[in-house]
């Protein structure tokens, strides 16, 4: 038993030193919506023309793509009820 012990206690020491970050936490950070121009006051993204949950709207349904895109725009989320209600005008037109 004591010599299975050592060799168990050495790798894991041998990892404890040599690990570091994964490699996700070495990627480069997304654009950060402060970046982006924000929208003209009382304009929305456009939504009309795509289809909820498909490639065009990264798989999220069209009033979460709109909450998506204005945060994007502004910095700022949306409620889900704003979403919706702008979802149904720019549909109804």
């Amino acid at each position: 038993m004591g010599r299975l012990l050592l060799p168990v206690i050495v790798a894991a020491l041998v990892a404890a030193v040599f690990a570091g970050p994964a490699g996700a936490q070495n990627a480069p950070a997304p654009a950060s919506a402060a970046k982006t121009a924000p929208a003209a006051p009382g304009q929305w993204p456009s939504i009309k023309g795509l289809k909820p949950y498909s490639d065009d709207t990264n798989g999220m349904s069209l009033s979460g793509f709109l909450r998506f895109l204005t945060f994007q725009q502004t910095g700022r989320w949306i409620s889900n009820d704003d979403a919706d209600r702008v979802v149904k005008q720019q549909l109804s037109k």
